[in-house]
């Protein structure tokens, strides 16, 4: 961990004011009790450094476990998880709780080497990890995917006996998840002699993330059937994985939604995701409307989600409102939501609102070019087309599969074989990228072109 300044030389020199200190007998005064009623009010940091100012010339304070407790949690909640550490280190006495606190600042403040670091000392100090250090520990494993660490706490969590705690439990499930490694969250899983809701919802993820969408609907039938009822938080844990399913999924989930309070808008991004992905854009609308009717705001993925739907109905109405209501959220900018913007207005045949959203952008990526070059492509404009994909390559990206399509559908409308030919040519010789399971001719004056090509670099 990098070292910093210490911050009772800082407090140190705060304590020189008139204003903060004038006698020493006023620091004498200073007793627990009063320190204590301070920090329980989250002061923010200037009033936390005044204090601590204080506290450092009484060795009783500056010693005591309770106080240091409170003061590594006060500077971890302004953000200062650092400052903690030096806390921390002035403790006399250390026992699992210090160092759960000290764990926890640095993990609330996303420092999770640092958390491991702290985690792996305290074997220096004979001090044995409890079923509050681990949870907090494997989080930083799942955040940042380290599961050759997070194995090495799982062996720890069976040394010391807490493989049957809940809480453990869930984080070992939600660890291996994060992972990728499904199997071994699902046998943590059926071994765990007690579960929640929570147990349950990290399996669902973790499934859900590996793009395992029926698995993870299973595990959520799974749940139903021992009597743990599904919340929010098993919406959310689908969402990753929304994908084109069975109409028996569709419905399942639909049961699902409707067993809930609902009051959380990303269960309704599920549902409304759920019909878009399965062709099912009157729904998505329909329930859409549905959420803004309730009082529910939509957020990005919302708007992101329903607004496909839209450009499948041609709702260039509802597609302007939802566009209003982006601006006056100040939602831009926002990569997604953008792209699915000009998706829309591409759809609808407005060519002015898709162009304009595409100029206001500040980032641009190969979706935003392709959707406003398949939009003058779909109105016959081909040479607003050719000129855009040329504007792409400039910009340094590299057109993929899908922007091919696109340009060479252009192309076909508008009669432009010499560009067509162009644009094969490049997509074949210099990308590498041939269609399979479908033909692309050029024969005298026409062009047949297919969408829906699979696509392979060529071998």
């Amino acid at each position: 961990m990098k070292s910093v300044a210490n911050p009772f030389r800082l407090s140190r020199h705060l304590s020189t004011s008139p204003q903060l200190l004038k006698t020493p007998q006023e620091v004498v005064a200073i007793t627990e009790d009063f320190c204590g009623q301070i920090l329980d009010k989250h002061p923010d940091v200037r009033t936390l450094k005044k204090l601590h100012s204080k506290i450092i010339f009484e060795r009783r304070l500056r010693s005591n476990p309770s106080i240091g407790i409170k003061l590594m949690r006060a500077y971890a909640a302004c953000g200062q998880p650092r400052i903690s550490h030096h806390v921390f280190d002035e403790v006399t006495g250390k026992n699992v709780v210090v160092f759960n606190v000290l764990i926890r600042s640095y993990v609330n403040n996303q420092f999770y080497q640092d958390a491991l670091l702290v985690y792996r000392s305290m074997s220096s100090y004979n001090i044995n990890p409890d079923h509050y250090t681990f949870p907090c520990v494997l989080k930083a494993c799942s955040v940042t995917e380290n599961w050759w660490v997070g194995t090495q706490i799982h062996s720890a969590v069976i040394k010391v006996g807490l493989d049957s705690n809940l809480f453990v439990g869930n984080g070992l499930v939600a660890m291996y998840g994060k992972c990728g490694c499904l199997v071994e969250a699902r046998k943590v899983l059926d071994e765990m002699p007690q579960r929640d809701v929570v147990s349950w919802n990290s399996m669902v993820a973790g499934y859900a993330q590996s793009g395992r969408f029926d698995d993870a609907l299973g595990v959520c039938r799974k749940m139903e059937s021992l009597s743990v009822k599904p919340n929010a938080g098993t919406m959310a844990s689908l969402l990753p994985a929304v994908t084109n399913t069975s109409a028996d999924n569709v419905l399942y989930v639909k049961e699902l939604f409707m067993k809930l309070d609902n009051d959380s808008v990303v269960s309704w991004n599920v549902m409304i995701a759920i019909y878009v992905n399965n062709s099912l854009p009157a729904l998505a609308v329909e329930l859409y409307l549905e959420m803004e009717a309730r009082g529910i705001e939509p957020d990005a993925i919302s708007i992101a989600s329903v607004l496909p739907a839209c450009g499948d109905l041609s709702a260039l109405v509802l597609g302007r409102r939802i566009h209003e209501y982006v601006e006056r959220k100040r939602l831009r900018p926002n990569l997604l939501l953008e792209n699915a913007l000009i998706d829309v207005y591409a759809k609808c045949g407005c060519l002015r609102g898709a162009r304009e959203v595409f100029d206001g952008m500040q980032s641009r990526d190969v979706v935003s070019w392709t959707s406003l070059i398949s939009a003058y492509g779909m109105n016959g404009q081909g040479r607003n087309a050719v000129a855009l994909f040329s504007k792409m390559q400039d910009s340094g990206l590299t057109p993929d599969p899908i922007a091919f399509v696109s340009i060479l559908s252009a192309c076909s409308h508008a009669g432009l074989l010499d560009e067509g030919r162009y644009f094969y040519k490049l997509m074949t010789q210099k990308y590498r990228l041939v269609p399979r399971n479908a033909k692309c001719s050029l024969q005298h004056n026409s062009m047949d072109l297919f969408k829906g090509m699979t696509w392979s670099p060529v071998t």
